[in-house]
């Protein structure tokens, strides 16, 4: 693969074989694609599609545990097929403008505000590729109708179907295909590692920490197989709640540092800020997002954003991350409410052993902690390899985006 830029229709990165094969075409979509419109009426087809920012093309009741869709309307919805394309209108932070996705799972039937519509040619996953960058987002935003919907992008058939689109010949898009097909297969093995992680260390959780009408686990490390069983301790007794004006500070030592925002997401992370006002310092802590029932071990100074989170100030350092792992073992499914407040959860009992016990299930839980952490980073930096690749791999074009 060759660095090359030597026009606007010639992308920075092109595979040797192609590398005097001359500027890429331009096309509308109208002329490549053809839209499909047929209706379910008195086909009596009940497989919801839906095509989701994250997850791309999927049925509709996997992903929202039930159909939403209205069974007495069903006749007035699409038919798709396999290896249609799907544009939803609906934006949101992972698809401004919303996204269009390739249908692999078979035959369906989506909402008729969805727009679908088939490539004249079969080999066309080098446009499945291409909708997955922002390239052609500047089109939509410019068409859009700004009265529209704050979360639906109101975009009219006609204009959408006017979008161009950059491509080279056959031979050339099926390469980029692959190359990036190859990628994702890639990406999506290592989730899989990752996920297999994630299991191990549940399971062996559940053999670590005993069960609830159980005084010692199932599985013990030899050394403490014939010691005391575990000792019921309240949890504040472990830990005091603290407000956070009561540690945030104005420090300079963090000047010019990027501080992480913690937030009542899947993540806790927000985002990150040099600002120095308002940075909580005093860690290690463990914080607690009231609605979610999610923690998180801190060791880190950090901002915080949400009042649903609450910040559990450890009262001994010995063994914190068994502490920590113990909480996660906590049964909250039988509470009947769905919010916990801090002063329910502290009065939560934990089974705890003696403190040599405790370092040791504490050091291998941590050990796998370390193999996913870096599993983890193994895909983030597949996908920033990716992302960097389909930015040279696709040439960036002005006048195409108008």
């Amino acid at each position: 693969m060759n660095n090359i830029n030597k026009k606007k229709l010639v992308p920075k990165y092109r595979f040797s074989e192609f590398e005097n094969s001359g500027e890429w075409n331009v096309n509308s979509l109208k002329d490549l694609a053809k839209r499909k419109i047929k209706r379910n009426k008195n086909i009596n087809l009940k497989r919801v599609l839906s095509n989701s920012a994250i997850d791309g093309i999927i049925e509709q009741n996997n992903f929202f545990k039930k159909n939403i869709a209205n069974e007495n309307n069903l006749e007035n919805y699409f038919l798709v097929d396999n290896g249609d394309y799907i544009y939803n209108p609906r934006i949101s932070k992972n698809a401004p403008v919303g996204p269009i996705s390739k249908n692999k799972i078979g035959k369906g039937i989506m909402s008729p505000l969805y727009l679908i519509f088939r490539f004249n040619i079969e080999q066309n996953d080098f446009f499945e590729h291409f909708f997955k960058t922002n390239y052609w987002h500047k089109y939509l935003n410019y068409k859009a109708n700004r009265g529209a919907r704050y979360d639906r992008l109101n975009i009219s058939n006609e204009d959408f179907f006017n979008m161009l689109l950059p491509y080279p010949e056959e031979l050339e898009q099926q390469k980029i295909a692959d190359c990036l097909t190859s990628l994702d297969e890639l990406i999506e093995l290592e989730t899989q590692k990752l996920e297999t992680y994630k299991l191990h260390k549940k399971g062996l959780m559940q053999k670590l920490f005993p069960e609830e009408d159980k005084t010692v686990p199932s599985l013990r490390f030899p050394e403490f197989e014939n010691r005391m069983e575990w000792k019921n301790i309240i949890l504040s007794d472990l830990l005091n709640y603290e407000r956070p004006e009561k540690y945030i500070v104005n420090n300079t030592e963090y000047n010019g540092e990027n501080v992480p925002v913690l937030t009542a997401n899947k993540s806790f992370i927000l985002g990150y800020t040099n600002e120095t006002y308002g940075i909580f310092k005093d860690f290690p802590v463990i914080i607690f997002d009231d609605f979610t029932v999610d923690m998180k071990y801190v060791d880190f100074p950090f901002k915080v954003k949400s009042s649903a989170i609450k910040i559990l100030k450890i009262k001994q350092k010995d063994n914190i991350k068994f502490l920590f792992e113990s909480m996660k073992m906590i049964n909250f499914d039988a509470k009947e409410h769905k919010r916990y407040y801090i002063s329910e959860f502290q009065y939560f009992f934990l089974k705890v052993p003696e403190p040599k016990e405790q370092q040791k299930i504490a050091d291998c839980l941590s050990s796998l902690d370390e193999l996913i952490n870096a599993q983890n980073e193994k895909i983030e930096n597949l996908k920033t390899h990716k992302k960097g690749l389909i930015q040279g791999l696709f040439p960036t074009v002005e006048e195409v985006d108008e």
